[in-house]
């Protein structure tokens, strides 16, 4: 980002955001989808998760488009 590669900087930071929410799910024992978006699979489990991760879950749905 220094060097004013922004989209790149966004780019990392979405697959970032993606990596960690398909962890989320391994972690809980759901196949994700092969796909970017896991959002869908993530509110199926949503119940499941600590109430920390579901207060912020719609921002990390929406983070990772």
């Amino acid at each position: 980002m220094k060097n004013g590669y922004y989209h790149r900087a966004v780019r990392r930071a979405q697959e970032c955001i993606e990596l960690c929410l398909k962890a989320a799910l391994r972690l809980y024992g759901v196949e994700y989808p092969r796909t970017h978006e896991v959002g869908s699979s993530l509110i199926i489990i949503k119940d499941m998760l600590p109430e920390w991760f579901r207060r912020e879950l719609n921002f990390m749905i929406e983070a990772s488009l």
